[in-house]
């Protein structure tokens, strides 16, 4: 033991749980759950795995930015285990997957030219920050087989889930310093939530945006208006800004509540301006360099588009509008695509009664959470604070639908694109919840939450079990 603790990393974990163990066994349980959610999964069953990581192959073969092109452009490589793992049947036709094809694919000789693609694919359009990081993993990997590299890259989404998980559990702690069962509850609703466990154990940018997402708010809630902390947010929404366009959202409303908090503390308005230069400033120095490159491939400072499907073009707005927002679409994309409609098709629970349950717990807890901040309960601004960014979120999300669709004629919204409000989400919930139950019981309470959570994430890995094997 003396020895493992001259390891440099092992010193440090072990530093780590002695301050944190709450939140060390919290991390070690769900990374065990990551593993097992990884394992599970076969590879380039997450909805686009197969893009993001010919993005990060040809980033790491080629030193270069993809582009998007005519078609895709898959390497040789990846072509052949798309094949060999029979990806299509899995994924559309619902054939099982055949753990001998894992040692075929372990086995195929690649020759470095077999890596080489033309890079087009419907990710190349995003911005570099995921893939630049995912490719880290790949270079060290390079030598062994795609199976390998895939894990290693699905390794690091993990790490960004189990970041995300700490960064909530702070948050947590922030909110609600008298108790600490609140903020294990918060983390574990996150960290077991199922199609957050998708998304972090899948080559996919959104489990770095997630984290992003999570840290803004950290950042937020710790805010000083002081030269260092707003270069420091600048810095943070810049590089935000280089992981996905929808970052956006998260980028404008940290402008928002920063404004907000520079109001409050009633700063004179040329020192605020200046503070909030301090802010901006960074922001865009970080971004530009791939405004430029995009402006310049793709005559938007945002990235391209293509490779989409082309949906009816003799559709209009007001078929969007009565197909967006009739019943069936509300509930498939904000309780079945944001709880549990796993893989490339609709996973689905057989049992709709789960899904009606959701629903009846969504509409409690927004009566609840209403209740909650007309009552000014403990915490009260951040419910309504969560409230505003939900709401603001969604109108957000609607918002990119309609100019997809005036382009593609197509829909594209699903429910994890919510994700970077999952944090608001699961305080709202809580908090709904608590209002109608006395406070005594509250810890009870945690605890029944996250046994349900808990229920919830087996009954997915259950499912997606049945689904693949």
């Amino acid at each position: 033991m003396d020895n493992l603790e001259r390891i440099p990393v092992f010193g440090m974990l072990k530093s780590f749980f002695n301050r944190h163990k709450i939140i060390s066994i919290i991390l070690f349980i769900l990374f065990i759950k990551s593993l097992v959610w990884m394992v599970v999964i076969p590879p380039f069953q997450t909805p686009d795995e197969p893009a993001h990581f010919s993005y990060i192959q040809y980033l790491s073969e080629s030193k270069k930015i993809p582009l998007i092109g005519k078609s895709l452009g898959y390497s040789h490589e990846l072509n052949s285990a798309h094949n060999i793992l029979n990806v299509n049947r899995i994924a559309w036709v619902g054939d099982k997957m055949d753990i001998r094809n894992y040692k075929i694919m372990s086995d195929f000789k690649v020759l470095p030219e077999h890596k080489q693609s033309s890079g087009s694919s419907p990710a190349a359009s995003y911005s570099p920050l995921y893939y630049s990081i995912g490719s880290l993993a790949y270079t060290l990997f390079n030598s062994f087989s795609i199976l390998v590299r895939v894990y290693a890259i699905r390794l690091v989404s993990v790490l960004f889930g189990l970041l995300t998980v700490y960064f909530t559990y702070l948050i947590g702690r922030k909110i609600r310093p008298s108790s600490p069962m609140f903020a294990s509850c918060l983390s574990l609703m996150v960290g077991l939530h199922p199609m957050f466990s998708l998304v972090s154990i899948s080559v996919n940018n959104d489990a770095l945006l997630n984290l992003f997402a999570v840290l803004t708010i950290y950042r937020l809630l710790h805010m000083k208006i002081e030269a260092k902390q707003m270069v420091g947010m600048g810095v943070l929404l810049g590089l935000g800004l280089l992981i996905k366009p929808t970052s956006i959202f998260v980028v404008s409303a940290a402008l928002f509540f920063t404004l907000v908090i520079i109001i409050r503390e009633k700063i004179q308005l040329r020192k605020a301006v200046n503070h909030y230069l301090r802010l901006v400033i960074p922001m865009l120095i970080i971004y530009s360099p791939w405004a430029i490159f995009s402006y310049v491939h793709y005559k938007s400072i945002l990235g391209g588009k293509g490779l989409q499907p082309m949906g009816d073009t003799t559709r209009t707005l007001v078929f969007y509008f009565a197909e967006s927002f009739n019943i069936s679409r509300l509930r498939d994309i904000w309780i079945k695509m944001f709880w549990a409609d796993f893989g490339w098709t609709n996973v689905l629970f057989d049992s709709f009664i789960m899904y009606k349950l959701i629903a009846l717990l969504l509409v409690i807890t927004t009566v609840g959470v209403i209740l909650f901040i007309s009552q000014k309960k403990e915490a009260y601004p951040f419910a309504a604070a969560s409230l505003v960014i939900i709401v603001g979120n969604v109108i957000f999300l609607y918002i990119v639908e309609i100019m997809y669709f005036q382009e593609f004629k197509n829909f594209m919204l699903q429910g994890r694109y919510l994700f970077t409000s999952i944090v608001p989400i699961m305080f709202v919930i809580l908090c709904g919840i608590q209002i109608f139950i006395r406070q005594a019981n509250w810890d009870k309470m945690y605890v029944c939450v996250i046994t349900l959570f808990a229920i919830f994430n087996i009954a997915s890995i259950d499912l997606l079990l049945h689904k693949y094997y």
